[in-house]
């Protein structure tokens, strides 16, 4: 489980009572959850932070599940301060949170009103649960859920709370940045920035190396990432925000092994133990690397967007831009130069999306990075994350990035059945037209064509190749790179000939061994037992019809629901691949690999 950095998000300017029951509802996936048969909770004191908490025992009966916590308010003053809620398991460890919620309807002096906070998690991947005493098949599974009230600041308690109940204390809402109990790590300040010849406050977060030293020692084998959160107290709307880690304390966490994730209000930043240690390499004894996400002045992000290129596509802006980087600072404060991941080592950014994009809108989401010297806005990738309201991407460069909504449809897929998976995946850049105004679904689909797909799918590097990678494919073809990418990661292959055939049209069963050996190249194989096989494939009448090197391929992909038959009961494995088609199954393997 993650330690989590938090300055207090919930000190504010009034008090409230908080009234009232903890009532979980089931959710998704057959969960059953039963009301605690306690009385409601105690009040939270109307003076200063503080929590009301209740110890609620689910029953489990599968995994993902979506379970609605619903707390009542009464306000005493309008309008209501921030309040926020906090999932704790029974040894105290945070599952999700501090995340702030709102009442509906919104809140006046004196009434009662609903905060409702529906929650997503893998329950039974989380904590081991203990068996029924009953000897039923339900695992009972106890979930500490907490609400945290703004009020005056109040000196943290001098030890957690005891284990027979209660969440960890808030954060003192001073300037100290704390984690887990009350660990200080540092300070927080205001500056100004100057971005786009606009000037800006800058959140700093200075943090102390030893104190930060202790924090890293504190997290043990389990936790891969030291998670930095800054909420909207500490950054507020429009504040660049700026984390100073000191060299000693990079130096800490590549001895330990542990990455870093900063997370802000306006994105967020996880920077890998390979990618500090490649700081550390570089940052001098004594100088801090400064972690950067600055949200763009709205007159720039205008600018850009109005006069930045993009290629093809039809594209407005979806969610938050913002300049991320990672400086040197040396220690007079001077920023003395910038680092950028090499080796191929990524960092991970995550952007909020509008809250106006819903629906099938926030699949065609991706982030894109612009290109200062072509003017131009360069995709990037894009995985949509409904349940968060982001967009997350693994990048090898650190730039200005932002969350565009590329909407390009074409006249001959409007009304077809695959239609929204065709948008999503030229969304994506995975595919394209045949020209500016046909998409042309029922055409066919030759073996060069699907091999740039699926480089694209799979984000393979794509280098135009010195030598011919085969004697009818040249290195001056458009798929020569492709082509090259896909050999060598094991997806397609060559004739004894020496030939590659672009240009001849793939079976639906050529198909289905590709994108089965795509899901190998992506470290996520299938694995049947020789006995599936014929189970898997039984409801199908022609699949006499295939052939043998394509059977475990086409039941593997029929068992991960990537290739349905044309009907229920036949596969059709011998005939041509429509575009429509292989778009279809690509898109349906991006899922399988939890890419999009």
């Amino acid at each position: 489980m993650r330690h989590v950095f938090r300055r207090s998000a919930w000190a504010g300017n009034a008090a409230l009572i908080l009234i009232g029951a903890l009532l979980m509802t089931a959710g998704i996936g057959g969960i059953a959850a039963a009301a605690p048969s306690s009385p409601p909770g105690p009040a939270c004191s109307a003076t200063a932070s503080a929590s009301c908490n209740a110890l609620v025992v689910l029953q489990q009966v599968s995994g993902q599940t979506a379970v609605t916590v619903n707390f009542n308010v009464q306000p005493v003053t309008s309008p209501l301060p921030p309040v926020w809620v906090q999932i704790f398991s029974p040894s105290k460890q945070l599952i999700q949170g501090p995340v702030q919620v709102q009442p509906q309807p919104p809140s006046t002096v004196g009434s009662v009103y609903s905060v409702v906070y529906t929650v997503y998690q893998a329950l039974g991947s989380l904590f081991a649960p203990v068996a029924n005493v009953l000897g039923s098949v339900y695992n009972n599974i106890a979930v500490l859920y907490s609400v945290y009230l703004a009020g005056p600041p109040t000196p943290p308690p001098p030890a957690p709370p005891p284990s027979t109940g209660g969440a960890p204390p808030a954060s003192p809402p001073g300037k100290t940045i704390t984690v887990g109990a009350n660990l200080p790590v540092g300070s927080l300040g205001i500056t100004t920035a100057i971005v786009g010849g606009v000037q800006i406050n800058a959140s700093v977060l200075q943090l102390n190396g030893s104190q930060l030293t202790q924090a890293v020692s504190s997290l043990g084998t389990g936790t891969s990432n030291l998670q930095i959160q800054l909420t909207t107290s500490s950054v507020p709307s429009g504040n660049a925000a700026l984390v100073n880690v000191p060299s000693d304390a990079i130096s800490a966490l590549t001895a330990a092994g542990k990455g870093v994730e900063v997370d802000t209000p306006s994105g967020n930043i996880t920077l890998s133990s390979t990618v500090l240690s490649q700081i550390s390499a570089q940052l001098p004894a004594g100088d801090q690397a400064q972690i950067e996400v600055t949200p763009l002045p709205q007159s720039q992000i205008s600018t850009i967007i109005s006069s930045a290129t993009t290629s093809g596509g039809i594209y407005q802006v979806g969610g938050q831009t913002v300049q991320v980087s990672v400086n040197v600072v040396n220690s007079t404060g001077q920023t003395v130069g910038n680092f950028e991941p090499s080796g191929g080592a990524t960092v991970n950014l995550t952007l909020p999306y509008s809250s106006g994009v819903s629906g099938t809108d926030a699949d065609k989401l991706g982030i894109y990075y612009y290109d200062q010297s072509t003017g131009s806005w360069q995709y990037v990738g894009g995985k949509t994350d409904l349940t968060t309201g982001t967009v997350s991407v693994d990048t090898t460069h650190l730039s200005t990035y932002a969350v565009l909504l590329d909407s390009q449809t074409f006249p001959d897929i409007q009304g077809y059945w695959a239609q929204s998976d065709i948008e999503i995946m030229i969304a994506h850049h995975i595919v394209d037209g045949i020209s500016a105004t046909a998409f042309d679904p029922t055409g066919a689909v030759t073996r060069a064509e699907f091999a740039l797909m699926l480089a694209r799918a799979l984000n393979l590097s794509m280098p135009t190749p010195s030598t011919a990678p085969f004697s009818d494919v040249p290195v001056t073809s458009p798929y020569a790179g492709a082509i090259a990418a896909a050999v060598q990661a094991g997806i397609v292959n060559g004739y004894p000939d020496g030939t590659f055939r672009p240009d001849a049209n793939i079976s639906r069963q050529e198909l289905a061994v590709m994108v089965d050996r795509a899901m190998t190249a992506a470290n996520q194989p299938t694995s049947l037992l020789p006995a599936q096989i014929p189970t898997l494939l039984a409801p199908f009448g022609d699949a006499g019809q295939l052939a043998g090197w394509a059977q475990q391929a086409v039941a593997a992909d029929i068992e991960q629901h990537i290739i349905h038959g044309v009907t229920a009961t036949t596969l059709d494995p011998t005939a041509t691949t429509t575009r429509a088609e292989a778009t279809v199954m690509l898109q349906r393997l991006l899922a399988y690999l939890g890419t999009l």
